[in-house]
């Protein structure tokens, strides 16, 4: 729609295909990081929360994800301000729009209290991911 989010969260895959044009032009800050499929690893929330942190109107942020960035919809929930919407696809069916006020960050934190944490085998040059 032309539209360009504070913060855009992904991975240039949909359902295993790389269909995803390059759309890092269009934002101000890009930030990297590993997240594997079926998982929220601490460096993509942290590159999240930079991406809150920094993003600006006209000055968004892009979190660039080598992996899968499908679960990272529900950290989103959990870290940004009242009055953002998180927006994530379905696919086949459209999109979720997700207004996020307190309420909803706290049923989003319970879920992810839910969670278990793993250690991931260290692959190379990443530098270690939890």
């Amino acid at each position: 729609l032309g539209l360009v989010p504070s913060i855009c969260v992904v991975d240039g895959v949909t359902r295993r295909t790389l269909l995803q044009p390059w759309v890092g032009d269009r934002f101000s800050y890009i930030y990297e990081c590993t997240n594997p499929r079926s998982h929220i690893c601490l460096e993509a929330v942290e590159r999240l929360r930079e991406a809150v942190r920094t993003s600006a109107p006209g000055r968004g942020a892009l979190v660039l994800v080598k992996g899968e960035e499908d679960l990272l919809a529900l950290a989103a929930l959990a870290e940004v301000p009242d009055g953002w919407c998180v927006v994530y696809g379905i696919p086949g069916c459209g999109v979720e729009v997700v207004p996020v006020d307190s309420y909803v960050r706290y049923v989003a934190r319970r879920i992810l209290e839910l969670f278990e944490e793993v250690e991931l085998a260290e692959a190379p040059g990443s530098g270690g991911a939890r």
